[in-house]
């Protein structure tokens, strides 16, 4: 990625941060535009804050465009990071040709799912739901990937079962997902860390109840 970067004609590579807590020092001494970042860094703590790198991006630099590159091919979950607030959404097999792109729009503050994503959030039938999913279904299905049971999630977030039961269908629905088993395959709990860390900035949905 640096090496790309570095190629490109009127793009400056500012740093390589390896831990979120160092992109706050970087800001008091250098002026950067864009961040980008992989899914395992975007859901990293700082330190003893436990603030991940993309809440500490949203919350404390919401000038600066955001680029993050991801594994995850699903219609539902790409719609619900661009409304959070990542501005350009790429497939890791678009990274060496459409980079440049990518960077150039979340400068711009400007929405950008590469074309390998962008092929996949075709919805395969009318009937596809690919509505971000709301800061309730997110909640769910990070509890459901951590192992927690129905009954476990409904203690923990004071919610009755039938509610949290209705949370997790319509979020599997959104996400084409069939089964638990097909929810572990295709995700995991550090996928559903990333969007919690930004869900103040979800504007669908109001806060779980029931």
């Amino acid at each position: 990625m640096k090496t790309l970067i570095q190629r490109y004609e009127g793009m400056d590579l500012v740093a390589v941060v390896r831990r979120s807590d160092e992109l706050s020092n970087l800001a008091s001494a250098h002026d950067f535009h864009v961040v980008i970042t992989d899914q395992e860094a975007a859901c990293e703590a700082a330190g003893k804050s436990f603030r991940p790198l993309l809440k500490i991006i949203l919350e404390d630099h919401p000038a600066v465009g955001v680029v993050l590159h991801s594994c995850v091919r699903n219609p539902a979950y790409v719609s619900t990071l661009a409304q959070l607030g990542v501005h350009a959404i790429l497939d890791k097999e678009d990274i060496i040709e459409f980079l440049p792109v990518a960077i150039l729009a979340a400068h711009a503050k400007a929405t950008y799912v590469s074309p390998k994503l962008a092929g996949f959030n075709v919805a395969p039938s009318s009937t596809a739901d690919v509505r971000p999913l709301s800061r309730c279904e997110i909640n769910v299905l990070k509890s459901v990937l951590a192992g927690l049971s129905v009954k476990e999630i409904s203690l923990t977030l004071y919610r009755s079962k039938q509610t949290v039961s209705t949370h997790k269908k319509n979020a599997m629905r959104k996400l084409q997902i069939n089964s638990d088993a097909e929810l572990f395959r295709a995700f995991s709990e550090q996928d559903f860390a990333i969007v919690e860390s930004g869900l103040r900035y979800v504007t669908g949905g109001p806060q779980c109840r029931g």
